[in-house]
């Protein structure tokens, strides 16, 4: 999926659907400067491989089954600097 998840905006949609946006197309894998997002439906799956990934959308704390959590990057200066977005 992605080795860089600080990188790009990330939203769970009721605990089956993960979108990414990966508008530089570097750390989404199919991801392309026409198409910089992608959609995965097997979030099971991808929670037994990407273990670090998903504790941040808190699901201990939030019932994720009818809702959509966002989650967006925090850029330091130096990444802001490399990035193409303005």
């Amino acid at each position: 999926m992605v080795s860089h998840p600080n990188y790009i905006a990330q939203c769970m949609i009721s605990g089956e659907s993960l979108c990414v946006f990966d508008p530089h197309a570097r750390y989404v894998p199919g991801a392309s400067l026409e198409e910089p997002g992608r959609r995965y439906d097997d979030v099971p799956e991808l929670k037994e491989i990407f273990t670090d990934v998903f504790p941040c959308y808190l699901g201990n704390l939030f019932d994720l089954d009818n809702a959509t959590m966002f989650r967006f990057p925090l850029r330091t200066p130096s990444m802001a600097m490399e990035s193409e977005l303005r």
